[in-house]
């Protein structure tokens, strides 16, 4: 437990977001847990697994909502995923984005796991927290459950679809009703796993926004740097696949990454300056990779792409890639193309 209970969730202000905007007065709980701002603000260092559960129950308790999970997975969708909510909302069908899912959910939820049980008409997409007993991960599980209930909607294009079934392994709360407003009528408690069921023929279903070129795009990104990690290369190296793994999010910073490696944002810099570079730069490398790529390869407006490279508009993404390239993203795919 005490290794998954360390783990650091980064990107942590679209959760501080979602608190603040269901009313909560995060400030004495975060004093209370010794989570700093900077721990998920723009200098987004990442809060514990431990912590982080222990904040959503204490937040639950003070807006007297037991319901708090599905409650913040109303004010998020698939994009909260970074990278991965973008290659999963870019798959061909369900059942690839899924695969996606699966294969990257430790970059955006560090100790947790999910899978895919196939029962033959359905199956089951299951989600564990590990390391944590079930009543701890009661608004974690439920806040992701509803999250994944809401990306089929999403994917398929299918807002008033609801679960053949949703299991949960902790106990039933007093009332059930605005569980099953939110999933279904039918709910397990005290199961042995946490999922929720859907018709096995939703795996084959195309997505309402597949785009297979931009999918290509950032899974080989994605895949260059894990084969860089796996080969146990050098720090600038690893920090490059952390940036990609957090493409989409506009806090990416050296305390994210450096929580990430275990160690200070200090010692990341001093690093990295020895590399002759810094998480800035590579974030740049990283980033302009990507949108090159892109630009050539897909038919994305420039106005998607720098939302999904986490720019707050195209006129602040056209800026970057200018200083970058000495060009605009518009004249690039021009000149891409003659």
């Amino acid at each position: 437990m005490q290794r998954t209970a360390a783990k650091r969730i980064p990107n942590y202000r679209r959760v501080h977001d979602a608190l603040q905007q269901l009313g909560v007065d995060t400030a004495p709980l975060y004093r209370s847990l010794h989570i700093r701002e900077e721990d998920f603000d723009a200098e987004n260092g990442g809060v514990t697994m431990a912590a982080h559960l222990e904040l959503l129950n204490r937040a639950a308790e003070q807006l007297q909502d037991p319901y708090l999970g599905i409650s913040i997975a109303q004010t998020r969708d698939i994009a909260n995923l970074g990278a991965v909510g973008y290659m999963a909302r870019s798959a061909p069908d369900f059942g690839r984005a899924m695969t996606i899912v699966d294969s990257y959910l430790e970059l955006v939820t560090p100790g947790s796991s999910s899978g895919l049980i196939n029962h033959g008409d359905s199956s089951t997409w299951t989600y564990e927290v590990e390391g944590f007993a079930p009543e701890q991960c009661r608004h974690e599980v439920e806040m992701t459950l509803m999250q994944f209930v809401n990306s089929v909607r999403e994917l398929l294009s299918l807002p008033d679809w609801r679960p053949l079934e949703t299991c949960f392994r902790h106990s039933p709360p007093e009332r059930v009703g605005p569980i099953q407003a939110g999933f279904s009528e039918r709910l397990t408690f005290n199961h042995s796993f946490n999922g929720v069921s859907f018709p096995t023929g939703f795996l084959t279903m195309s997505t309402s926004n597949a785009d297979p070129q931009l999918l290509q795009v950032l899974e080989q990104q994605v895949q260059r740097s894990i084969s860089q990690l796996k080969r146990g290369i050098n720090l600038r190296d690893r920090v490059s696949f952390l940036i990609s793994s957090q493409i989409g999010q506009t806090d990416i910073s050296a305390e994210s990454i450096a929580a990430r490696l275990g160690m200070s944002r200090r010692t990341l810099h001093r690093r990295l300056a020895d590399q002759g570079t810094s998480v800035g730069k590579l974030r740049d490398i990283v980033v302009f990779q990507i949108a090159k790529e892109v630009l050539v390869d897909t038919s994305v407006s420039i106005t998607q792409l720098a939302q999904q490279l986490g720019y707050s508009d195209a006129s602040a993404f056209d800026r970057a890639f200018k200083r970058l390239s000495g060009q605009t993203p518009q004249a690039f795919r021009r000149n891409a193309e003659t």
